[in-house]
């Protein structure tokens, strides 16, 4: 997403002076081919981006689901797919520690509308869904889904929804069901990924279907850097090099993609690349953790104690009370521990 931060930000700036959205803003100016199209016509178009679930590819959706409204400011369904495009940009934000709030407002707005002008519609119930999954409100998901697939049970999207909403075990039927109902899901691929990634520890199928996920919608720079780690799970660090270098490629603001680089140049003993990597990823989001924890340790090991010590005091500011990191809080005291005393004893 070369360009997607410029145009969030002409996003969240738009929202918050409350000026109109316009396709200019949000996606390529619309060609011939697509103005003076219906809403029905307009949304259509904005569905078709959507399902690629790229940064660029949601706010073109944005754009089009604005101009369906134009068309027909009573289109329900534009008024859902517009909830379900600003909840995915929130999600892909909050997960890299950026300010997401105002497109989870955005889709909590939409989503009210649709709800108001027709509650009952597959569109509404589904992008209900999607919103209350962000918001890691599992049983309303739930009952959203299911209430999608009363309207229309053979709907892919709202069965994966369900499927995540009952637990995302990678062996249920019904996530199996969507792809083969829709083989070109890529939400489905994506998540189906991360779940035999992070519940069954079962590499190879992650990366089997984090890979079909791109196949379908290479611009992913997220699904590059997931595939990135990975790879990296499985000892293959050649291949988890190149998977983030394409993240990066995709998207040279992408701070995670350069942190999660940067250690794995650590476990490949290239503590200059991972410290190279460390500050880069730092310049452009100093909100992880990870960052100061592997900046510090490379330096510990390149014998920048000044620089290490510093790093290892923010990594500790920063995970305080933060469970997941109590190893590397253990290891990170032990180092300055050590330091300390080196210093001491001079």
């Amino acid at each position: 997403m070369p360009k997607a931060i410029l145009f969030l930000v002409a996003f969240t700036l738009q929202i918050a002076l409350s000026v109109p959205l316009t396709p200019i803003a949000m996606a390529e100016e619309p060609g011939p081919a697509t103005r003076g199209l219906t809403a029905q016509q307009q949304y259509q178009k904005g569905r078709e981006s959507y399902l690629y679930l790229t940064p660029m590819s949601l706010l073109s959706a944005i754009g089009h689901y604005h101009k369906a409204i134009e068309a027909d400011k009573n289109f329900v369904p534009a008024y859902a797919g517009l909830s379900e495009a600003y909840s995915y940009l929130g999600y892909l934000l909050m997960n890299e520690k950026e300010d997401y709030e105002i497109l989870f407002t955005s889709a909590y707005e939409n989503i009210l509308i649709a709800l108001k002008l027709d509650g009952s519609s597959l569109e509404t119930q589904r992008a209900l869904a999607l919103v209350y999954l962000f918001l890691n409100r599992k049983n309303d998901t739930r009952m959203a889904a299911i209430r999608a697939l009363n309207i229309d049970p053979n709907d892919a999207e709202s069965m994966c929804l369900l499927w995540e909403a009952s637990g995302a075990k990678p062996d249920d039927p019904l996530i199996h069901k969507a792809i083969k109902i829709n083989k070109k899901l890529v939400f489905a691929h994506l998540r189906l990924g991360r779940a035999y990634y992070y519940k069954q520890d079962r590499y190879s199928k992650s990366a089997e279907h984090i890979r079909k996920a791109l196949e379908i919608s290479p611009q992913m720079d997220y699904a590059h850097a997931f595939l990135g780690k990975v790879f990296r799970s499985q000892g293959y660090m050649s291949k988890a090099v190149a998977s983030y270098l394409k993240a990066i490629d995709l998207n040279p603001t992408y701070s995670s993609a350069y942190m999660d680089l940067g250690i794995t140049f650590f476990y490949m003993g290239k503590m200059e690349e991972c410290i190279h990597y460390q500050q880069k990823a730092i310049s452009l989001n100093s909100r992880f953790p990870d960052t100061y924890y592997y900046l510090a340790r490379a330096q510990e090991k390149t014998n920048q104690d000044l620089k290490a010590k510093r790093n290892f005091k923010k990594f500790l500011d920063l995970s305080a009370h933060r469970d997941r990191y109590a190893s590397h809080v253990a290891r990170a005291k032990e180092s300055l521990h050590r330091l300390n005393e080196g210093y001491a004893n001079q």
